[in-house]
């Protein structure tokens, strides 16, 4: 028994032996985990205080727990707010596009009702409302009306308070007779007055009448002077079919030019008249008389020398437009100066006489005799038997 016993004990103090070296190699796992750990809290805290360190720790979660939660909430208002805006822009666009609707039902009855008045587009009924001035003058007009439905009807109170006053009185020293002639001339002149409301309110709707008529006229006027008008200026851009009124105009300003150079020359013959263009037809002229209080007189009207001198003028005018293109040495005039009296004859011949000096050669045609004093070189004509004429030469000295 005592050796089993001891055999028992052995095995104990093996088994105990045993779990003692398990539990020394543990305290050293252990003491090298804790040297590790050592080592490791010193790397990560150095020399700090770890409670410190894990109190600082907790402080810094607990606070970003509150800040979490201050950030969570702030992100939930922003989320009602974005909510709250979303239904805001959804309830917008909803009205939006019930007004777009709106409007666009709107502007289509208004088309429907302008085209059933007569009206083709919106432009054109603009353009048919009335102006101000005029809708003024009706309104003015209007307002006369009604001022003298206002004094009439104010003089139809006044009779009836008079007529009133003398139904309440009872007593009276007039004789009946009297007063029944009195009350048929108040009722009279109030019939006179019913009469005279009816009638100022039959010129009212006269009145009303007119004015829907002079509108519907002033519509059609104004769209029938737009008609007018657009053509109006595509005639005076382009005038006459065949050209003519734009020829016409082309050959007043030519024949202007010649006048212009006309006048120049026609006043070193004379002061009396000016050479003017006719405002109706651009290519005829008309003279204005200085002498006459500057009357406008038409060239039928000249005597025969005035004539020649107003076609002396127009030819030397005209020359002296053909010499801007092509020089003109010559001018040779046929007859006229039998039309002219001694002093409208010297001034024509002081006038030829002054081109005669600027370097020009001029010819005259004529069998005025008083012209050979003047002329120091003639041709002569002399009339010879059988039908012939002789030809004479000036001599040569």
């Amino acid at each position: 028994w005592a050796d089993s016993q001891i055999s028992g004990f052995s095995g104990q103090i093996s088994e105990k032996t045993g779990e003692i070296s398990r539990k020394t190699d543990e305290i050293k796992k252990k003491e090298q985990d804790l040297s590790s750990l050592k080592a490791e809290r010193t790397q990560k805290f150095g020399e700090r205080d770890p409670d410190k360190e894990e109190k600082r720790l907790k402080d810094a979660i607990s606070h970003a727990k509150e800040l979490v939660d201050t950030r969570q909430k702030e992100k939930n208002e922003l989320l009602n707010q974005i909510r709250s805006m979303e239904n805001r822009r959804s309830d917008l666009e909803r009205r939006i596009s019930e007004t777009q609707e709106s409007l666009r039902s709107d502007l289509e009855e208004f088309l429907a009702q302008i085209r059933l008045a007569g009206f083709a587009d919106e432009e054109t009924y603009k353009s048919a409302l009335m102006k101000q001035e005029e809708i003024s003058a009706l309104e003015k007009h209007w307002e006369d009306i009604r001022t003298e439905e206002t004094r009439i009807l104010d003089r139809k109170s006044s009779a009836q308070g008079r007529y009133d006053d003398e139904i309440k009185k009872d007593i009276t020293s007039r004789p009946v007779h009297e007063l029944k002639v009195e009350l048929e001339s108040f009722q009279d002149e109030r019939t006179q007055l019913i009469a005279e409301i009816g009638k100022n309110q039959e010129k009212l709707d006269r009145h009303e009448a007119l004015l829907i008529q002079q509108g519907e006229k002033i519509a059609l006027r104004d769209a029938q002077l737009r008609e007018v008008d657009k053509w109006r200026r595509l005639y005076e851009l382009i005038g006459s079919a065949d050209g003519k009124k734009f020829r016409i105009f082309a050959q007043g300003l030519t024949f202007c030019l010649l006048l212009n150079h006309a006048n120049q020359h026609l006043n070193r013959m004379t002061d009396r008249y000016i050479l003017v263009q006719d405002k109706e037809l651009p290519l005829d002229m008309q003279v204005i008389d200085t002498w006459q209080g500057s009357v406008i007189r038409s060239v039928k009207n000249l005597s025969g020398g005035e004539i020649f001198m107003v076609s002396l003028a127009l030819a030397l005018g005209l020359s002296q437009m053909a010499s801007q293109n092509v020089r003109v040495d010559s001018l040779f005039l046929d007859e006229g100066f039998g039309t002219l009296d001694d002093d409208a004859l010297e001034t024509a011949l002081c006038t030829l006489s002054g081109l005669e000096q600027e370097g020009k050669l001029i010819g005259v045609i004529s069998h005025v005799s008083a012209l050979k004093e003047r002329i120091p070189v003639r041709i002569s004509i002399e009339k010879g038997a059988s039908g012939r004429s002789k030809i004479i030469l000036p001599e040569t000295g």
